[in-house]
């Protein structure tokens, strides 16, 4: 083996010390998620909201009553850190609001 590269920020669960004494490379790609991450907190913050995992499992037991929720427009979303991912679902988000 000569290269460990990871997907996403921090090397957590590599060991970089082990790989150093083998002559191992480390790498990681911090910003190679960002985008995929912000998009799929939109889509599971609409998911929840119209809650689209409960009329899943209700229709795949047979029943259909349907349950309806709130639209994402007019909220308040909380953004908790402002790393790559944060910044870009604040970005998505800006974009949301003149929906």
């Amino acid at each position: 083996m000569k290269v460990v590269s990871r997907c996403g920020v921090g090397l957590d669960n590599v060991d970089v010390a082990a790989a150093q004494r083998l002559g191992i490379q480390v790498y990681n790609t911090p910003n190679a998620p960002t985008v995929a991450v912000a998009e799929l907190t939109v889509g599971a913050m609409i998911c929840m909201l119209r809650r689209v995992p409960q009329m899943d499992r209700q229709m795949h037991a047979g029943g259909w009553e349907k349950l309806s929720g709130p639209q994402l427009r007019d909220k308040t979303v909380a953004i908790v850190g402002l790393g790559g991912s944060g910044c870009r679902l604040h970005r998505i988000s800006g974009h949301l609001e003149s929906v």
